[in-house]
């Protein structure tokens, strides 16, 4: 990879921050501070093009094509005694370690971040169990989100879990009877999730 295309990449990165900062930010402080992210990028982009700066800032942060879906990421972790690690959220939900992919980062990556984060679990993912979408008409409250969950390597049954802020308990589970509080469209994954780690059934990683 050369200079030009890790600039682009480290660019690219921010111009999703500035951007999701000025469509939610509401202090005039913070508003100011994403508009100087924004026209950093911009600035770098006519650098490298030789472009306008304000031509390449309105390219960039106009929204060309469709808007799709976010992405989350969840992650499958079994132990060696075919449970499957749940966490308790702040509102009393169950569900496994996830959250959004960041811009860049594969879900691999993503999987490994969010539950390191989120349990203090270094895991090793070896493919992909299955893929959900839901929007708010099929699950209110919610944006419409493409899901990936990952499948990792089984850890040892002694495993220590780190809870950070966002969640309150751990559990192992053999089944999904052992829940009656699951987070938004996470039940429902359980059953494929199982008989993935039975049958050895992933779907590998393709680069």
């Amino acid at each position: 990879m050369n200079r030009d295309s890790n600039l682009e990449s480290l660019l690219e990165s921010i111009k999703a921050i500035a951007q999701e900062g000025l469509s939610f930010a509401e202090d005039d402080y913070d508003i100011a501070r994403y508009q100087k992210l924004r026209d950093l990028v911009a600035k770098n982009y006519a650098d490298i093009s030789g472009a306008a700066t304000a031509k390449i800032r309105e390219e960039l942060f106009t929204e060309q094509g469709c808007i799709t879906p976010k992405l989350g990421v969840d992650t499958a972790i079994m132990n060696e005694d075919g449970a499957v690690l749940v966490l308790k959220r702040p509102d009393g939900s169950w569900g496994m370690p996830g959250g959004w992919a960041d811009v860049g980062e594969s879900p691999f990556a993503t999987a490994q971040r969010e539950t390191f984060e989120e349990s203090g679990l270094s895991i090793s993912p070896i493919g992909y169990v299955l893929i959900t979408h839901r929007t708010p008409l099929t699950h209110p409250g919610s944006v419409s989100q493409v899901n990936i969950c990952v499948g990792a390597k089984k850890v040892p049954i002694d495993s220590t879990i780190t809870l950070s802020h966002e969640h309150s308990d751990y559990k192992w589970i053999h089944s999904v009877e052992e829940i009656d509080n699951w987070h938004t469209g996470q039940k429902r994954l359980f059953p494929r999730i199982f008989d993935a780690y039975r049958n050895d059934i992933f779907i590998p990683d393709v680069q």
